[in-house]
């Protein structure tokens, strides 16, 4: 569905997941590469983009962005779910577009962007490696000419994601200006461009 497209209330049912994240590690373990190969393609296949109202949907984005934040073994402190929802509170707009990555149903991944700038790009644990962020950032990619990010450059899962999609390194702020003291890596990619410029 295009950014363009009507927006798509998401039903609570959505908030059930497909699985617990410990449950979808503990299938995991051990697992065959062929049969989590097959377990992908099964996803891939009633994956869908959605456009979800950021503000109206507030619960949805929440459950998936404190999912996504339990993997961040650097965070000074492990997540909250009850603190999350007041950051998003505080942080989401109208102003914003939302699209939800969902499978059969249930959504796992979700990005948050207002004009060239992302805030937010977060897929629930037990989804990451899947290919579904890559489907967001091709998204976004395919509406805009440039398109600038941040995240904690102790996030190098993410850094290597943002570098391989063609985004670039322009800033490194030293940490003061978020509530986990940590330093954060500006990047921006541009359309047949030079980033560097650009910024």
């Amino acid at each position: 569905m295009q950014a363009g497209s009507s927006r798509v209330v998401v039903q609570r049912s959505w908030l059930v997941p497909i699985c617990s994240p410990k449950n979808c590690e503990a299938q995991l373990i051990g697992t065959a590469p062929n049969i989590i190969k097959q377990m992908v393609a099964f996803y891939q296949e009633g994956v869908s983009l959605e456009v979800i109202d950021p503000v109206a949907e507030i619960e949805v984005i929440a459950a998936i962005y404190t999912s996504s934040r339990s993997t961040m073994s650097f965070l000074p402190s492990p997540p909250d779910h009850r603190t999350d929802m007041l950051f998003l509170r505080r942080f989401l707009t109208v102003r914003m577009s939302a699209i939800a990555i969902v499978i059969r149903g249930h959504p796992v991944g979700v990005m948050v962007s207002e004009s060239r700038e992302i805030h937010l790009l977060h897929t629930a644990r037990g989804y990451s490696g899947m290919g579904f962020g890559s489907k967001l950032i091709q998204h976004a990619k395919s509406q805009a000419e440039e398109l600038a990010l941040s995240c904690f450059a102790a996030n190098e899962r993410a850094v290597r994601f943002y570098e391989r999609h063609g985004f670039h390194l322009v800033g490194l702020t030293d940490g003061s200006e978020n509530q986990e003291l940590l330093p954060v890596a500006r990047y921006l990619w541009v359309r047949n461009g030079d980033a560097e410029k650009a910024a």
